[in-house]
């Protein structure tokens, strides 16, 4: 009967230990345009690339995110016809689709944009 009372509190004392470990809150990283290079607080548009890169499209840009570092695509910089990005998409190739507000769509390709269609 000892035994068995020693082997259910050891038992008890196992689940105990996993509830209470699977219950602590997880760590959130948040990234604003305070902690980071976002080029705007409201994020409209997210996509992963095949080398799990974080790309974000915002009302100001363009952002990629490769876990450390933050890269910023707009018009100035890249040849985007509309720094309001609406939708983001990735194909197989690994180009980006890149549908603006204003600007119609572009087709971006590491080292620039490819294809621009503006909107009239």
């Amino acid at each position: 009967m000892k035994k068995v009372l020693v082997l259910a509190l050891v038992v008890l004392l196992v689940i105990g230990s996993v509830v209470a470990a699977s219950s602590q809150t997880p760590e959130w990283t948040v990234y604003n345009t305070d902690n980071s290079e976002l080029p705007h607080h409201q994020v409209i548009a997210l996509a992963f690339d095949a080398q799990a890169n974080l790309w974000t499209g915002t009302e100001q840009g363009l952002a990629k995110f490769d876990g450390e570092t933050w890269t910023v695509y707009n018009e100035v910089n890249s040849g985007l016809s509309d720094n309001f990005i609406w939708i983001l998409l990735i194909d197989t190739q690994g180009n980006k689709w890149i549908g603006t507000c204003f600007g119609g769509l572009a087709v971006y390709r590491e080292g620039g944009v490819i294809l621009t269609g503006v909107q009239k």
